[in-house]
């Protein structure tokens, strides 16, 4: 598939090739993550050889710096949406915001996104499903806020980002996930770095190729933008920053607690002593077709009754998780390792409870 590495890019996101019925590896470590949980129907080779995907890594090729071309208001309105863009995804990091703005103005660049920032970063918002950055469409600008002083570290390094300032250590990547999750598309991409846990991807050949000036200006309405805002003061200050469209929120849904409902995820039952991997087969098939699906494991009887009609945050750590998200191309299968044997660490659920929370949270 790598081959055709000269033919033209793809107009729409969908043209990029799906790789058979299940969620293609992102890397061999996900690869044979997702391999082990599937039933041998699925397996490439054999059961005991299966033919994983060789990864090929390329040297970054730096991206030609991005000067934006607007009037002051469009200016700002990409400040906003780069700022926004790189604190949702990468939280307080500067090093993951630079990689997140990065591809962004990237992505600016290629024919097949959107030629404005904001229209980058919000392409998709308008459905629950099928955004380009989750956070447009799941609820979090609605829920958290960047604190005035994060707010402004955001776009100072939007104003660098948007003045020629290039992150060399992505190059010219158009698309990233987590190393914990195996989005559909990854095995049709090059993979170009991972930085912290997220790896990065172009386009191979010349289908990766960036224009120099395809940056249009024009970019979306400042409302779209309201609840990326530095987090106000009180309730009041908060809903003066929601835009028409959320004014139906509650109180809750503007606190800086992040207001989150029962877990929707799918219990089940399980015996700590028996075999693991038929546990994925199951959760498969409790999934189906679903677009977005959530199983979690608990050991049979008082195990599972505690952790039954609970919040999240308030659930203690599965013996087993499959978490799909088709929004943001998510399909992950993880186990914990500290109570049932898997024959490699990639396969467990993280250490960290942050991260786990991130995993289990409502979709």
């Amino acid at each position: 598939m790598l081959a055709h590495s000269a033919s033209p890019a793809p107009t729409r996101h969908e043209a990029i090739p799906r790789l058979g019925d299940t969620v293609p590896p992102a890397s061999v470590r996900s690869a044979k993550l997702v391999q082990a949980a599937l039933p041998a129907s699925h397996w490439v080779g054999s059961p005991q050889q299966p033919a994983m995907l060789t990864v090929t890594y390329a040297k970054p090729r730096s991206a030609a710096p991005f000067f934006y071309k607007g009037t002051t208001s469009d200016r700002e309105r990409a400040v906003n949406c780069l700022a926004a863009a790189a604190w949702y995804e990468a939280g307080n990091d500067p090093e993951g915001q630079r990689s997140v703005m990065q591809v962004v103005l990237n992505r600016v660049r290629h024919p097949t996104f959107p030629s404005s920032v904001c229209g980058v970063v919000f392409e998709g918002s308008e459905r629950t499903t099928g955004c380009q950055f989750t956070f447009t469409c799941d609820g979090s600008m609605q829920r958290r806020f960047p604190s005035p002083r994060q707010w402004t570290l955001a776009q100072a390094l939007a104003e660098k980002a948007l003045t020629g300032s290039v992150d060399d250590t992505v190059g010219q990547a158009t698309h990233y996930h987590a190393d914990y999750v195996s989005p559909w598309w990854s095995g049709a991409l090059q993979q170009v770095s991972q930085i912290g846990v997220h790896i990065f991807y172009r386009w191979p050949g010349g289908r990766g190729h960036l224009a120099r000036n395809r940056n249009s200006g024009g970019e979306a309405n400042e409302a779209e933008l309201a609840q990326g805002r530095p987090r106000p003061e009180t309730q009041g200050e908060a809903a003066a920053l929601i835009p028409p469209q959320a004014a139906a929120l509650d109180a809750a849904a503007v606190s800086p607690v992040i207001p989150v409902g029962v877990s929707q995820a799918h219990l089940i039952g399980l015996d700590p002593t028996s075999p693991s991997g038929p546990w994925a087969v199951t959760a498969l098939t409790q999934c189906l077709k679903k677009p977005a699906c959530m199983v979690m494991g608990y050991g049979q009887g008082s195990e599972l009754s505690r952790n039954t009609n609970l919040i999240p945050a308030q659930m203690e750590r599965p013996l087993f998780l499959f978490v799909r998200d088709r929004a943001s191309g998510m399909e992950v299968i993880l186990w914990d390792c500290d109570r049932t044997a898997r024959p490699r660490e990639d396969q467990c659920l993280p250490r960290d409870r942050k991260a786990l929370d991130q995993l289990m949270r409502n979709r």
